[in-house]
């Protein structure tokens, strides 16, 4: 069990009273280092947190939960990810490692729903090796945030503050005022929003409501977990099904489980009635085989829903506000689609400690901004680039219908033109788009991530039929 700090730690704590200014004026000493505030201890702000721990920086983490508890399923850590990981500490990646699986060391494919036929496959591991660069993983998200917040703790153990959600901020000359939704107020040299989508520090340096300017996708996303293992689960970790305006999702994810996606193309606020694996099932009534296998094989209990929302880049309003910037979803929020929400967020976490671990103690002004300036400038084109493609994917496979209706109208209608168009970007343009994806960040690597023991898949696949 994790002990977390519950009072305030960053500066001295002031009450805000009826009538009086939510911005007081006071000043700020000169520290032997900088303080940092993040705003939320997800899994991008426990990154950060933990790589400017390691440069020296006071930093303190305010996460609105009460507690660390279990939630959400396996997660991708792809190979640009990974290596920042490593380089961070490797304490970081041998936990990714022990506890979680490669899926890199496989192929990863589409395929046409109900025909069961491949559309294309492709490989993840290739284009890693060439930069160098760990193969990707697949760890279940409360064991890798557990080894963040571990990571986090071993160098500041009061470094966590929970039960403490950022609800705004106030600018001055020398220090910026972080704002607490209990009417307290912290002070720091530096305030990084990493509270995701629906970030308040967003909200308020764009001068919007939190749950304004996000787009709804047009997709609902059903999601679980379950023991299932797949014929050719040695070669292919990764799977999408296509179907016209619904696809399906397979990954394996270790210990003999598959995690799933299932997305509709519904209305937002759209609700199921009934059981959500009944639904399910009736949806996908003659898709391949092995979709009804894994439904059939999942808890009802396990199944979770949301609509998918995401944001255009923030071309005109940026990242920064002074001594305030922005981090991962509250920065650039994404289709799921790639698998790279999370990895741009390490991304962002090792490319904002690097540009501020380049300022001194007493640093102006004007240098915190340069270096958050820097830090934005090194990511926004790039994240952007990767919104737009995980946008330009569920596009397609939305308009995907050519396998899937068959006869005469399958060689006519715009159908056909964007499943082309579509078979031709993903078989064809995979590999430019992993090259892209798996950049190397780190300027000098030192030693290379242990790959996870090959599972005996026979053994697995075995022991999984059995149970």
């Amino acid at each position: 069990m994790l002990a977390f700090a519950t009072q305030p730690l960053l500066g001295r704590p002031k009450r805000l009273s009826t009538g009086q200014s939510s911005c007081p004026r006071r000043r700020q000493t000169v520290v032997a280092s900088l303080k940092v505030a993040v705003a939320g201890g997800g899994l991008g702000g426990l990154a950060v947190a933990g790589a400017l721990l390691q440069k020296g920086f006071d930093v303190r983490v305010y996460e609105q939960a009460s507690s660390y508890k279990p939630f959400g399923g396996p997660i991708q850590v792809q190979s640009n990810a990974l290596a920042l990981l490593q380089d961070i500490n490797e304490s970081l990646t041998r936990a990714i490692s022990a506890e979680g699986t490669a899926t890199g060391n496989r192929k990863s494919g589409i395929k046409d729903g109900l025909s069961d036929a491949w559309y294309c496959q492709f490989d993840t591991g290739a284009p890693a090796k060439k930069r160098n660069l760990p193969l990707t993983h697949v760890i279940d998200r409360p064991k890798l945030q557990e080894a963040l917040a571990k990571f986090v703790i071993s160098q500041s153990p009061r470094a966590i503050r929970t039960s403490s959600r950022v609800v705004g901020y106030c600018n001055h000359a020398d220090h910026v005022d972080v704002l607490l939704e209990n009417g307290t107020t912290e002070s720091a040299d530096v305030l990084v929003g990493a509270d995701g989508i629906w970030s308040s520090v967003r909200a308020q340096m764009h001068g919007e409501d939190a749950r304004s300017s996000a787009s709804y996708s047009g997709y609902h996303c059903f999601t679980a977990t379950c023991k299932y293992v797949s014929e050719d689960v040695d070669e292919i970790s990764y799977k999408i099904y296509l179907g016209k305006k619904q696809y399906f999702v397979a990954s394996d994810v270790g210990q003999g489980r598959v995690q799933w996606y299932a997305f509709l193309g519904r209305p937002a606020g759209s609700e199921t009635q009934g059981e959500k694996l009944g639904f399910l099932s009736s949806k996908f009534d003659g898709w391949s085989p092995e979709v009804q296998e894994i439904l059939n094989a999942t808890e009802e209990g396990e199944v979770e829903a949301r609509d998918l929302y995401d944001r255009a880049p923030f071309v005109r309003k940026g990242w920064i506000d002074e001594r305030v910037v922005l981090l991962g979803d509250a920065a650039h929020p994404m289709m799921p689609n790639l698998g790279q929400g999370g990895c741009m967020a390490f991304e962002d976490a090792y490319t904002l400690a690097s540009s501020l671990g380049e300022l001194g103690s007493n640093a102006s002004r004007d240098q915190v901004h340069q270096a958050l300036e820097r830090y934005q400038r090194k990511r926004f084109g790039r994240t952007a680039i990767v919104q737009g493609l995980a946008q330009m994917s569920s596009n397609l496979l939305f308009h995907y219908e050519r396998l899937a209706t068959g006869g005469v109208q399958a060689f006519l209608g715009w159908g056909v033109f964007w499943s082309t168009i579509g078979s031709v970007i993903v078989g064809g343009s995979m590999p430019l788009v992993l090259d892209f994806l798996y950049v190397n960040l780190v300027e000098q690597r030192t030693s290379d991530i242990p790959e996870s023991p090959t599972k005996a898949w026979a053994t697995v696949k075995a022991s999984s039929r059995q149970n």
